[in-house]
């Protein structure tokens, strides 16, 4: 990068505009930021200093500063005056909740106003290797660091270094997720359920969108439960539904009502954390514009979430590391032998459910399979490579509007609200290597058991953002409830780096040709364009 840091101050014209418009494509150019991403960032910044400009006079000034804030490129737009938020018109087609998560992941700036200063940041994700390569560099080097030492270390070596150092050290991880998996559990689904009422501001198409994607989410863990347990030859308990079995509901049941609010925060109860995240939500959605206040508290506090996921993503590859040479060390390498299978089975459901989807929008909209997958491909195709939501938004946009025909009024509002409420493939992934890890693990399985692993895994993927870190948080308040020792802990978090390529494109694919039903539905489809073979 030519220019590390900048600081500068503009006078408040259209060709300062022009100006700092310029120059913040330039620097995130330097960065080698997505192209489509790149165009989005420079729009919605040069759409803000517009409004600015029109609220105030061009003797006012605007400071703009482009850094790197502790290794993450950070850009920052001051201006002194009276209170005016440039981003208010976007969050009324967006909700501050999807906004707040777009500003999370570096997509959209995100404003302030302090002490006189209206302040617009946009913080992009630290610059870092591939994710594949760094996945393949954490287990190299954990396999021959595991190999060299079991060959050429006593017992007595291995064991002092199992014992003072790996051993705490997993422990101390394990403990870490448990701990951040409460917080994001409780304020990502009381942020989602806030965000439910300006979805169902916007009408039936609102309240039909939010619907679909739970329902076909649903029907995705379902599925995968059902063909995880028949392929993986699952020992299930059948249930009589009388005497103990009755009993084992009722208790369930009843003890999702927490005896105060603290404890299920402590101990990480997930369908406790869940229940209590509906009820305040529904009640904040109750009372309206009178807790205005705690709804931006709870928005922010979701915002906190993307950061303990991403701490969670980034000691991921170390912890890979370590826990390959204990596993070799202690002699539990044998559990990761049969890691394919759910894997395997992953993307055999997710191709069928994928391929169910292009049949569906081929025979109903009147275009060829090819043709469809053509224009999804590049999208797909990017998500895959990058493992990450925000790396392809940009290009997933572009798809929806330029390729797909989908209508701007539906895509600015659909795509982000999607990329977190429309979650199959994820979902997908949970379930079925949840189930996988309590069949290795020696848990007794039975339907309740079942039952209760997919509604956790939809209600837990549906309601956090996609970020990575967060599926190992998942699975954290998942194993925690349903007794999975925590030591299958170490399962999966090799499993959710190598699930999280596919997760990412096939949940954009899936939610691409979702919404081209739905702007057909709502009469925002351009099928001339889905037709075309551009």
């Amino acid at each position: 990068m030519k220019r590390v840091n900048i600081v500068e101050t503009f006078p408040l014209t259209p060709a300062s505009v022009d100006q700092i418009a310029e120059m913040i494509e330039e620097f995130l150019t330097s960065l080698k930021v997505e192209r489509a991403n790149l165009l989005r960032i420079r729009l919605s910044m040069e759409e803000a200093l517009l409004r600015w400009m029109s609220h105030f006079s061009a003797e006012d000034s605007v400071h703009l500063s482009m850094t790197m804030k502790h290794r993450r490129p950070t850009i920052v737009l001051e201006l002194r005056g009276e209170a005016c938020d440039p981003t208010s018109a976007a969050e009324d087609e967006l909700g501050e909740w999807a906004s707040g998560l777009l500003s999370g992941v570096g997509l959209t700036p995100l404003y302030s106003y302090i002490r006189g200063v209206n302040t617009l940041t946009l913080t992009l994700n630290r610059r870092q290797l591939n994710p594949a390569l760094m996945l393949l560099i954490s287990i190299l080097l954990g396999t021959v660091l595991g190999v060299l030492g079991d060959a050429f270390m006593t017992d007595d070596m291995r064991g002092t270094i199992l014992r003072v150092i790996l051993d705490p050290v997993q422990t101390a991880y394990f403990r870490f997720l448990n701990v951040a998996s409460g917080p994001v559990v409780f304020l990502s689904v009381l942020a989602a359920i806030c965000s439910v009422g300006s979805m169902t501001a916007m009408g039936r198409h609102g309240k039909h969108m939010i619907t679909r994607f739970i329902l076909l989410s649903t029907i995705m863990s379902l599925l995968g439960i059902t063909a995880g347990a028949l392929v993986f030859r699952v020992p299930i308990q059948l249930a009589d539904f009388s005497g103990s079995n009755l009993t084992e509901l009722l208790n369930f049941s009843l003890g999702l009502i927490p005896s105060d609010i603290l404890t299920p925060l402590i101990s990480g109860d997930s369908p406790q954390l869940i229940l209590l995240a509906v009820i305040l939500g529904c009640a904040l959605l109750v009372s309206g514009e009178k807790t205005g206040g705690l709804t931006s508290i709870v928005n922010q506090g979701n915002t906190l979430c993307l950061t303990l996921a991403e701490w969670v993503s980034r000691l991921t590859p170390l912890f890979v590391t370590l826990l390959l040479i204990l596993g070799i060390w202690d002699g539990s390498m044998w559990m990761f032998l049969d890691i394919w299978k759910p894997l395997a089975l992953y993307a055999a459901i997710s191709l069928i459910y994928m391929t169910a989807f292009l049949v569906t929008v081929s025979v109903t909209k009147g275009v060829s399979i090819v043709t469809l997958v053509k224009k999804i491909a590049p999208s797909f195709l990017l998500a895959f490579k990058n493992a990450s939501v925000d790396a392809a938004f940009g290009e997933n946009q572009s798809c929806c509007e330029r390729k797909l025909g989908v209508s701007k009024a539906l895509t600015e509002y659909g795509l982000p609200v999607g990329l977190v409420l429309f979650m199959p493939s994820s979902i997908l992934a949970t379930t079925l290597f949840s189930l996988y890890a309590a069949n290795v693990s020696g848990v007794s399985i039975s339907i309740l058991w079942l039952l209760i692993c997919s509604l956790l895994a939809v209600a837990l993927q549906t309601a956090t953002p996609p970020v990575a870190g967060v599926d190992l948080l998942a699975y954290a308040a998942i194993f925690g409830r349903l007794g999975v020792p925590t030591s299958a802990l170490t399962l999966a978090i090799v499993a959710d780096i190598l699930f999280t390529f596919a997760t990412s494109a096939f949940n954009q694919a899936m939610l691409q040709m979702d919404l081209v039903q739905e702007a057909g539905r709502m009469g925002l489809l351009d099928s001339k364009r889905l037709r075309s073979g551009k």
